[in-house]
């Protein structure tokens, strides 16, 4: 994310400072549409309105489609999903070569649920805080 907000993050940005990854100036007052340049093997995006996306109801929208289809190109080699209607926002998890970590965030409650790895799901019961190592 880049601001001109010089109170957030000590750096006066300007669209001068896109220049080099973009090419171009943001066309002004552009609300909620974004660009993209590949670099590499990854690719910028940027939102090129002043406002952060979530400011405008058009700009959350099109900021909420953008990730949404981002994280549909990602080829997940682990899934996790609700085991006995648990609520899976409190698993956390990092995916490495050889190791899984699992972590409950929830700092009250145990949660159950199930991860899936290779079409084979395992259910799994953390207490809170816990975090859990499993090998691939």
């Amino acid at each position: 994310q880049l601001t001109t907000r010089i109170d957030r993050d000590y750096k006066n940005y300007t669209d001068k400072d896109l220049m080099p990854l973009f090419g171009f100036l943001p066309p002004a007052g552009a609300r909620g549409e974004y660009v993209e340049k590949k670099f590499g093997k990854g690719r910028y995006i940027l939102f090129t309105g002043k406002e952060f996306p979530a400011a405008s109801k058009e700009g959350k929208s099109a900021f909420l489609k953008l990730v949404s289809s981002l994280a549909a190109e990602v080829n997940q080699t682990v899934r996790i999903s609700s085991a006995n209607g648990e609520d899976v926002k409190y698993i956390a998890y990092g995916v490495y070569n050889k190791k899984i970590y699992f972590l409950n965030a929830d700092t009250i409650k145990e949660r159950t649920f199930t991860y899936e790895i290779g079409g084979k799901k395992t259910e799994l019961t953390l207490k809170p805080c816990e975090i859990k190592v499993v090998k691939r």
